[in-house]
């Protein structure tokens, strides 16, 4: 992984990566807050106080709490699994464009935020609000907002490297993430490359997920298999409910004959083990380059400038 990294940056000089991205983010998003002093920037103190007093924060998500998670996937900090772990329920309907995602307060797209492009080394907080939202910034945060507040006047050199080894098979991961950020006169610049790799889990291997049958046994006992495996279901003129195998039900192919079939048949099945070759994630791999550009250009207008790749 550390030579995949080294052969990114060597195709791209440093210092040319960064002129590059600021040619493509002069028209990819740039906003101009006319009225935002220094002091009550949105960024600079919570989402609710900046925009509107009446609106608070159901959970902020401070950058200790992120450090603690170990995760390092914004994605996966956002998940249920991690809400949970930070004392809430799932507030939003993630990757249906029900929640509205937010940078610095701001819509950085109108297609949207893909939050694995921003490196988790690059996050101070996380401010999650409820649908209330909706009401400033229509249909789109029906499900609630996210704000990702950044760090602000970053400098330095962060070096993350990572991985992950499960005991079970599947899910080994590897990130490695490097945040650098350098002050430009009175603005600064941010810049950030993540890799970041893990492999699938496929359900056959771990125990609460494979599948479990016995030939012969009854259906109910079953966990990871389907009743629809090369059986028949017939309902006679006088409701009576009758099942069987559609031909030969192969051991080497189907679980066998299952007695108490469902739905208050009678019978058996032939149940087909599907938890046997079913995924329970999906392989991830994610390579992006993130630049976070501010610049005051007045007493009262800062220009502001993000992009990813």
């Amino acid at each position: 992984m550390i030579r995949k990294f080294y052969e990114a940056i060597n195709q791209v000089a440093p210092w040319n990566i960064i002129l590059a991205l600021l040619v493509l983010a002069t028209g990819h998003s740039m906003a101009l807050d006319a009225s935002a002093k220094e002091g009550s920037l949105v960024g600079n103190r919570p989402y609710s106080e900046a925009i509107s007093g009446s609106l608070h924060p159901v959970k902020v998500i401070t950058r200790r709490d992120i450090e603690l998670s170990g995760v390092k996937r914004i994605t996966d900090l956002l998940g249920r699994s991690a809400f949970n772990n930070f004392g809430l329920e799932r507030p939003f309907v993630l990757g249906s464009g029900r929640a509205l995602i937010l940078v610095n307060g701001r819509r950085v797209s109108d297609a949207g935020v893909d939050t694995d492009t921003i490196p988790i080394a690059a996050v101070e907080r996380i401010e999650i609000f409820s649908d209330s939202t909706s009401a400033l910034h229509g249909g789109e945060a029906i499900g609630g907002t996210i704000n990702i507040v950044l760090k602000k006047n970053y400098e330095g050199l962060d070096v993350q490297l990572n991985a992950g080894r499960p005991r079970g098979e599947g899910a080994d991961s590897e990130h490695l993430g490097v945040l650098w950020g350098t002050g430009i006169g009175e603005g600064n610049l941010t810049v950030g490359v993540d890799i970041f790799r893990r492999d699938e889990v496929r359900d056959a291997d771990r125990d609460y997920s494979r599948a479990r049958y016995e030939a012969g046994g009854s259906f109910a006992d079953t966990e990871g298999v389907s009743p629809l495996g090369n059986t028949v279901f017939l309902v006679k003129d006088d409701g009576g409910r009758i099942s069987g195998p559609l031909g030969d039900c192969d051991e080497s192919v189907y679980t066998g004959e299952l007695t108490d079939p469902p739905g208050g048949f009678f019978g058996t099945v032939c149940g087909f083990a599907y938890a046997d070759v079913a995924w329970n994630s999906l392989r991830r791999q994610n390579d992006s380059v993130f630049m976070d550009f501010s610049y005051p250009v007045g007493d009262a207008a800062d220009i502001y400038i993000l992009r990813d790749a």
